[in-house]
């Protein structure tokens, strides 16, 4: 699929701005191929979330379409710093702690010392 900026004026702007051409100016028509958006960009199914039951049922689009300001920032055959690939979203704390190591438990063998300690004695002092 490919999409275009249609109409709006700030959106072609952006567009113009993030696509790594010098030779070619971007113009309402033309069109921008989906490889060049990030897949949280690009709607490929519609989503029905007010069932009674509280699940989201979705269909499938015929045809995906972008959401709302996408701007194509996924350029592969030009230099990394034009393109910004978006980053995994991250864990919560509570989910990337790591569980706790099981404490393994060996008896003392006969050849190693018990530790000893010595008992201490308080004097009474009144």
């Amino acid at each position: 699929y490919s999409y275009t900026a249609f109409q709006d004026p700030d959106l072609l702007m952006k567009w113009q701005q993030r696509i790594p051409r010098k030779d070619r100016v971007i113009k309402p028509g033309d069109r921008v191929c989906e490889k060049h958006f990030s897949s949280d960009q690009i709607i490929k199914a519609f989503e029905v979330s007010s069932l009674p039951n509280g699940e989201t049922f979705r269909i499938p689009r015929e045809k995906a379409r972008l959401k709302d300001g996408a701007v194509p920032s996924i350029f592969p055959n030009c230099p990394k710093y034009l393109s910004s690939v978006p980053k995994k979203p991250r864990k919560s704390p509570k989910k990337r702690q790591k569980p706790p190591l099981p404490v393994k438990k060996t008896p003392l063998k006969s050849s190693e010392p018990e530790l000893v300690v010595p008992a201490v004695q308080f004097l009474d002092v009144s």
